[in-house]
């Protein structure tokens, strides 16, 4: 199970279309407003909540974690109830769930809040974390942290945080960029590495810390989604022939299968289940939108979808009953802009009389 993902990795250590991208759909109160969050299940019912808050991960029982962009994180069950909780700043996010219901994201500091509500926050003792990205059902976090060399080189590596609270750092030899995007249940790995000027390439990297690298013939870079139990890795690639972005599924063997939704492409972040099924956000001749959905199958079969009225659809998360969950966009009323309005003054007096969080 994976999820979809909203922004990696640092300025320049990812393909400047991926920024582009994140900076257009990635959260930011000015836009909270615009989005409502949907969960779809297998037989394509929707089932819609929570207006400016971002989902980012979902389970096999169905409770979907996200945040607001505001500072507060969210559980929402099966049953439609959400809990919040506070993150530590407006900078803060949700990145996974897993199937005990415990959450992960960044306050700041990075945390682990379990289904009782307690948060444990955690750092890496070699450097400074740049994100968490997710955990898996043993309590396993993954993520991302840099560190600075002897001669004042910049690194960016991938951690792997356990249950106990021990690290295990790690990168793609000879690498100076190596992200960490998806972790399955036996603590398998996969994300993709900086291999030289302008190419990232995908890597998989097993619990006992070996490392297998995999390129796509024609792309200029890779970008991982997602990870299943099977081995399975699926994601999206830029192809030099077209510049246009394109998806694929690697089995374990190493077997790669291209594709792309009927008439379009997919975006970056694709998520991947223990099915085989494969669902996104594409898009048709122009990479700004609007977006739809997408479902894939292991037989190559594609769902697609949009929410009714919406101007465009998103999806962050795929679980292994068939159910995504994301957020869709929508022109509001002349009177939901007007209390957006007065909502963000009243925000920006607030924050004035509060003290300035440390640097």
């Amino acid at each position: 199970m994976s999820r979809g993902s909203f922004s990696r990795g640092l300025g320049g250590a990812m393909p400047l279309a991926a920024l582009t991208f994140a900076a257009m759909l990635g959260p930011s109160p000015a836009r909270a407003a615009f989005l409502r969050s949907f969960v779809r299940d297998a037989s394509g019912a929707v089932t819609t909540f929570g207006d400016g808050i971002f989902p980012t991960a979902m389970n096999n029982l169905g409770q979907v974690a996200g945040y607001n962009g505001f500072g507060t994180g969210f559980v929402r069950d099966a049953s439609g109830a959400i809990t919040t909780f506070a993150l530590g700043g407006s900078g803060g996010y949700v990145a996974g769930i897993n199937d005990a219901g415990q959450v992960t994201g960044v306050g700041p500091p990075p945390f682990v809040r379990d289904s009782a509500g307690t948060l444990t926050a955690f750092n890496v003792p070699a450097g400074a974390i740049n994100h968490v990205d997710a955990i898996n059902d043993a309590g396993q976090v993954i993520g991302n942290f840099t560190e600075v060399t002897n001669d004042n080189t910049i690194q960016y590596l991938g951690f792997v945080r356990d249950a106990s609270g021990s690290f295990s750092t790690f990168s793609v030899e000879g690498s100076r960029v190596t992200e960490v995007h998806s972790i399955n249940s036996s603590g398998t790995v996969a994300g993709d590495f900086e291999a030289g000027a302008g190419q990232y390439l995908g890597y998989v990297r097993d619990s006992s810390g070996n490392v297998t690298t995999f390129g796509i013939p024609g792309a200029t870079f890779i970008f991982i989604g997602g990870l299943n139990n099977s081995g399975e890795v699926a994601g999206t690639y830029s192809a030099s022939s077209d510049g246009a972005l394109h998806g694929f599924v690697r089995d374990a063997s190493g077997n790669i299968t291209t594709f792309d939704p009927p008439g379009g492409h997919p975006l970056f972040s694709v998520s991947l289940n223990d099915l085989g099924q494969v669902a996104g956000t594409y898009y048709t001749s122009d990479i700004r939108g609007p977006y739809r959905g997408f479902i894939r199958d292991a037989s190559g079969a594609f769902t697609t979808f949009g929410i009714d009225g919406a101007t465009g659809t998103v999806i962050q998360a795929l679980n292994n009953s068939g159910q995504v969950a994301g957020y869709y966009t929508f022109v509001p009323e002349p009177a939901s802009i007007a209390l957006l309005g007065a909502g963000l003054a009243a925000l920006f007096v607030r924050r004035l009389r509060l003290p300035r969080a440390a640097a």
